[in-house]
């Protein structure tokens, strides 16, 4: 049986004709709008329905309205067209539904989110899953006020303090040596070349070997592999600033990295057009790159994150006197502030102990940056 929807829920579809159409009803009315996208049906609808609220011709029942009612409304409004990003929204709204979903719009008062919070952490959340939806809650309770179900008075501004822990980064020559013995080849050749270069996983997982330019010594990214976390559907999307055709430089053993991999590949009879593949020449599944390299990093950090990777890719840099524009240009940062993140959080004394450590090849960034200054 299909799932009734909830009064201000809404849908959006294809038509026939290619367009799409997004709906809502509001106060027993449908209000529909259309859109070569789904992008911009929504825009159009949420535009109606607040020319509509503003001129009286619908009356929100504001007084009966509950979270629950709420938050998928406020979701499917939301212009989103990452997959993932909606199925994390998803959740997040499930999460608050279950906690406080009778919770009336109208009853919405000044301490409702820190009574929140205190109830996740009194139930046992981890602190960066409370932080994450108080965050998300915050956001969507600010937008219904806007949108008059909550009373213009009401104080919704709320920061949820997460403890921030020390990023301890782990030694190169131990991270290179943990690398070396993964299996498949192509496994153990994508952690090494994130090291390298800073490419993402899923970007990694979607390189082909028409990519890279052997002359130049540079990548271009074009695609990005990623799968949703429940359904673990795989989709091929742009990298992740939403940018396709952006060139990374590789240092100059990261070609000799390639040209050993070609090699290797060679000697065990695989061909494939991914760079990076298994025995039978077919891509590598997301999850299984995950859990590979987090269970390589646990044994030379904490943190057995794939993303140290990254940020040890941009420290060795930064260690070797590239300037900070040129270290975020290679990570594609949409901000030079987030690379200054990816640099600076870490103890002085591990950024001491990468100083002795030298990963060849990365010094030629900073030599072609410096020749592009001159």
């Amino acid at each position: 049986m299909a799932r009734k929807r909830s009064n201000g829920e809404g849908t959006v579809y294809v038509r026939k004709d290619g367009t799409y159409c997004a709906q809502e009803t509001i106060d027993k009315k449908r209000i529909t709008a259309y859109g070569k996208n789904k992008t911009e049906a929504l825009a159009k609808l949420k535009k109606k329905i607040k020319e509509k609220l503003t001129s009286g011709e619908i009356v929100p029942q504001s007084k009966n309205m509950t979270v629950a009612d709420y938050l998928p409304y406020h979701v499917n409004s939301l212009p989103l067209t990452n997959n993932s990003t909606i199925e994390n929204y998803q959740s997040i709204s499930r999460r608050i539904i279950r906690l406080t979903g009778e919770l009336k719009l109208s009853q919405v008062t000044d301490s409702t989110l820190k009574t929140f919070a205190a109830n996740m952490k009194g139930m046992g959340y981890a602190e960066a899953t409370t932080h994450t939806t108080v965050k998300f809650y915050m956001r969507a309770l600010k937008q219904a006020q806007k949108e008059g179900y909550i009373h213009h008075g009401v104080d919704l501004d709320f920061i949820s303090h997460r403890k921030q822990n020390p990023y301890i980064l782990p030694k190169v020559e131990d991270v290179i040596k943990s690398l070396n013995e993964l299996h498949p080849i192509g496994m153990r050749y994508l952690g090494l070349f994130c090291l390298y270069t800073g490419l993402r996983r899923g970007e990694l997982i979607g390189l082909k070997w028409e990519d890279i330019d052997e002359e130049k010594g540079i990548v271009t990214v074009r695609r990005n592999y990623t799968c949703q976390a429940t359904s673990h559907r795989l989709y091929i999307k742009t990298p992740k600033n939403g940018i396709s055709g952006q060139i990374v430089q590789i240092p100059d053993d990261g070609m000799e990295l390639i040209a050993n991999l070609k090699d290797e590949y060679r000697k065990a009879g695989i061909s494939s057009e991914f760079v990076f593949c298994d025995k039978n020449g077919r891509h590598l599944k997301p999850d299984s790159v995950t859990a590979t390299l987090h269970r390589a990093m646990l044994r030379v950090s904490p943190r057995g994150s794939v993303h140290i990777l990254r940020h040890l890719h941009a420290t060795i840099l930064a260690k070797e006197g590239v300037p900070l524009r040129t270290i975020s240009k290679q990570l594609r940062h949409s901000s030079i502030v987030t690379t200054s993140i990816y640099i600076n959080a870490m103890q002085n004394e591990v950024y001491d102990e990468i100083k002795g450590v030298s990963l060849p090849g990365c010094s030629s960034v900073a030599v072609d940056d410096k020749k592009n200054e001159a």
